[in-house]
C-alpha cells in the first residue's frame, strides 16, 4: 500500500507543479490575443491604417510598372533596380506577416487569393536571390528546370496591381463597382498574360511587351489575326489557359454587370458591405427572443469574422 500511497503522492506533486505553468500559458494567449486585437483596430480604424494600405497599393502598381519597363532593353543601372525589387519584396513579406498575425481565420486567410499572390511575388525574390537567371535552353536537369520556373513565377508581380479591387470595395454604387472589377481584372490579365507569353517565348521569338499586348488581346477578344503566335510548346500551353479564362470568367462578370444594370432601382441592387473599421451594430424592430438568437448565432458565426463586434439591442422594454 505505501508504494501506491507514494506514487499518487508523486503524481499529484506534479500535476500541481504542471498547472501553473499551464494556467501562465493560457494568459499568454490572451495577452497575445488581446493584442492582436488592438493591432488590428488601428491598421483599420486609425489614419496611420489607412495611409499604409494606400501606399502598399500604390506601390503595387509601381511594382506592376517597374516590371513591364524593365522587360525592354536598355537599361544601364539594373543593380538600383534590384535593390528596389528586394525592398519591395521586404515590404510586402512583413504585410504578410503581420496580416496573418491579425487574421481571424489564419488558415482560411492563407488560402486567400490576396495571400497567395503575395506568396508568389516574394518568395522567388529571395530564393533566386544572387541566382543567375536561366533561359529555357540553358534548362538540362530538374533543378535548372525549377530556377527556370522560380524565374518565370516574377511575372506575377504584375497581379500586385489586383489590390487597388479593395478600394472598389467601397464603391457604393453596384453597377460601378461591378464596372470597375471587370475593368482591372481584364487590364492586369491582359498585362499577366502578356508578361507569361514573353517569358516562355524569349527563346524562340524576341518581341517586345506591348507587342505580345497585343497578340494577347487578340486571341482573347476571339478576333485571331494570326500574325503573332506561340511557337513553343510552353506558349502554346499558357495561350491555352489565357483563352479559357477569357471564355469562362469574362462572361461570367459580364453577365453579372448586366443583371445589376437591370434593377432599375439603387434600394434593389445595393448589397451590405461591413465597413472594416465598424465596432459596434445597432439591432432594433420588433424582436422575439427565438429570432434574436438565431439573428445572433448566424451575425457571431466563425465564417463571418464578427467576433470583434459589439452588438447593441434596442427596444421599449426589457
Amino acid at each position: 500500500m505505501e508504494p501506491n500511497t507514494q506514487s499518487s503522492k508523486g503524481s499529484g506533486g506534479a500535476f500541481m507543479e504542471a498547472a501553473p505553468d499551464a494556467k501562465q500559458e493560457v494568459v499568454d494567449k490572451d495577452h497575445i490575443e488581446i493584442f492582436r486585437i488592438k493591432v488590428k483596430k488601428f491598421m483599420s480604424a486609425t489614419v496611420f491604417g489607412r495611409a499604409y494600405a494606400d501606399a502598399l497599393m500604390v506601390l503595387s502598381v509601381l511594382s506592376c510598372f517597374q516590371f513591364i519597363y524593365l522587360t525592354y532593353d536598355g537599361h544601364e543601372d539594373l543593380a538600383m533596380f534590384d535593390i528596389i525589387e528586394m525592398a519591395l519584396a521586404a515590404l510586402f513579406s512583413f504585410d504578410w506577416l503581420l496580416s496573418f498575425f491579425m487574421a481571424d481565420h489564419r488558415v482560411e486567410f492563407v488560402n486567400s487569393f490576396f495571400s497567395m499572390v503575395d506568396l508568389l511575388t516574394v518568395i522567388p525574390i529571395w530564393i533566386t536571390f544572387n541566382s543567375k537567371q536561366i533561359t529555357y535552353p540553358e534548362v538540362k536537369q530538374l533543378d535548372d528546370a525549377f530556377l527556370y520556373f522560380l524565374f518565370g513565377l516574377n511575372t506575377t508581380r504584375i497581379l500586385r496591381a489586383l489590390r487597388i479591387h479593395k478600394k472598389l470595395m467601397f464603391v457604393e454604387d453596384e453597377v460601378a463597382r461591378a464596372l470597375g472589377n471587370i475593368i482591372l481584372t481584364v487590364v492586369v490579365m491582359l498585362l499577366f498574360g502578356s508578361a507569361v507569353m514573353q517569358y516562355l517565348e524569349e527563346h524562340v521569338q524576341h518581341l517586345p511587351f506591348h507587342t505580345w499586348t497585343y497578340a494577347v488581346w487578340v486571341t482573347v477578344s476571339t478576333v485571331g489575326f494570326g500574325d503573332i503566335s506561340p511557337a513553343s510548346s510552353l506558349g502554346r500551353i499558357a495561350v491555352m489557359i489565357i483563352i479559357g479564362f477569357a471564355v469562362i470568367q469574362v462572361p461570367k462578370m459580364t453577365n453579372d454587370l448586366l443583371a445589376k444594370m437591370a434593377l432599375t432601382s439603387i434600394y434593389a441592387r445595393v448589397v451590405y458591405i461591413p465597413k472594416k473599421n465598424s465596432t459596434h451594430i445597432i439591432v432594433c424592430g420588433d424582436l422575439t427572443s427565438t429570432s434574436m438568437r438565431e439573428f445572433f448565432v448566424e451575425l457571431f458565426h466563425e465564417d463571418h469574422e464578427a467576433g470583434n463586434t459589439m452588438a447593441l439591442i434596442l427596444q421599449p422594454r426589457k
